[in-house]
């Protein structure tokens, strides 16, 4: 099997062999090994990975089985150990995090990380998403080619039947590994390969050729909505904001609900967050026709919605009150507890950084007298999350500045405060 033409990047200098020990990431190792050669032409390196995830009794020697073969085979090798932590959505799910994760920080840019899954992977992953009630972006199932952070994940298999590949590796006289985890019904996939697939393949015998092709339909049908849901992000004003960003709520208001949901969807995936669940998007629909701004108005596992002065806000995490009385400066850049940071130029040291308690007045440049804080930050517009976090430099008992939203009358224009979040962009 020749390696097919799959567009490597210009810039690619590495292409990797995600190698768990078992038949279809041996068969795929060993396809690519016999094709080094046509990469090595174009100056691309083949190398593998292997990740453990020391779930097994068996982990150690399955690493050890890849070691060996990598060896015999004079592909370079990358071995990871993962600490896999179960937090509320399954074994499975946990695993497939810490695999990925460890995979995007050994990956440069450019490079291309190749995986075994075949037509009978994609067909047990429509068949989950199918039994969770997935739209039309979970019964694409899995892509054959998708970004993973700066570099290309390829699975050149997709289109394979499992079949195939064991009569390849049956040919070249391969040897690999079994997962004993792989024959436990618990395991939802399990079940599906061991128990409705077969019957399925009795009725149906190519069945998942065809359940393949359903997942290719769906996909096709996603990228249509995505151009939809593209151009109507483009109408919705979308901006960065001090916490979070932000989009126009009466054009999104604007749009059907279906609309909605979809462009909202849209929107998370550009930012690299889950979606969230159907139940999630009917209550944001509340939150998008409630009569007033609502604070915080709806939170969806590491991010949430509210609004604001006309805004649909999309922030990354619950901000509580600050809790520090004074912080000191010194010159040198503060990272806040609230993961802001602020540095302050213009300024001599020291000056001393407090935060809201109630009661405080503030005067900013041009006013002619003093007003109570708690207006202030009202007027200008901050949002009502932001406003106990806002960070008041002093001088000794002299207020100077509010954030850097304003300097405090008397104080020269010299002094410049810059004071923010990280971006959303890029998880």
């Amino acid at each position: 099997m020749p390696l097919p033409n799959l567009n490597l990047p210009a810039d690619c200098q590495h292409v990797w062999v995600a190698v768990s020990g078992g038949v279809d990431s041996i068969v795929l190792l060993h396809w690519a090994a016999q094709n080094s050669r046509a990469l090595a032409a174009q100056d691309i390196e083949l190398k593998a990975i292997h990740i453990n995830h020391q779930l097994s009794a068996q982990s150690d020697a399955w690493q050890q089985h890849v070691m060996r073969v990598c060896a015999d085979w004079g592909v370079p090798l990358i071995v990871r150990r993962v600490d896999v932590m179960v937090r509320g959505q399954g074994l499975e799910h946990a695993a497939r995090k810490a695999r990925y994760q460890a995979f995007e920080a050994e990956l440069a840019a450019g490079d291309v990380l190749m995986l075994g899954h075949h037509q009978d992977d994609q067909a047990e992953t429509f068949l989950l998403r199918l039994m969770r009630g997935a739209g039309v972006q979970g019964l694409a199932a899995m892509s054959s080619v998708r970004t993973l952070g700066h570099a290309q994940l390829w699975r050149p298999f997709l289109n394979t039947p499992k079949n195939t590949l064991l009569s390849y590796a049956a040919a070249h006289a391969l040897r690999w590994v079994t997962d004993e985890s792989n024959s436990d019904p618990r395991f939802d996939r399990n079940l599906l390969r061991r128990d409705v697939l077969p019957v399925l393949h009795q009725r149906w015998p190519h069945a998942a050729h065809k359940i393949a092709q359903a997942a290719e339909h769906a996909l096709e049908a996603q990228q249509l909505l995505n151009e939809y849901a593209a151009a109507d992000l483009a109408q919705l004003g979308v901006r960065a904001e001090k916490f979070g960003c932000s989009l126009c709520l009466h054009q999104l208001q604007l749009l059907s609900p279906p609309r909605q949901k979809q462009v909202v969807r849209y929107w998370l995936r550009g930012l690299g967050y889950l979606a969230p669940e159907a139940k999630h998007l009917d209550e944001l629909q509340k939150v998008l026709t409630a009569k007033n701004d609502s604070v915080p108005a709806l939170w969806v596992a590491d991010y949430g919605f509210s609004r604001f002065a006309g805004r649909l806000y999309l922030l990354p995490w619950a901000l509580t009150a600050e809790t520090s009385k004074s912080i000191e400066w010194q010159g040198e850049a503060l990272l806040l507890s609230d993961g802001s940071r602020l540095q302050i130029a213009g300024c001599s040291a020291p000056l001393s950084v407090r935060f809201r308690v109630g009661g405080e007045r503030a005067r900013p440049q041009g006013r002619g007298h003093s007003q109570v804080l708690k207006k202030l930050l009202q007027e200008y517009r901050v949002p009502p999350w932001l406003r106990y976090q806002v960070p008041l430099i002093y001088r000794g008992e002299n207020l100077i500045a509010v954030g850097d939203y304003w300097l405090e009358e008397g104080v020269s224009k010299d002094v410049v405060v810059s004071w923010c979040y990280p971006s959303m962009a890029g998880r």
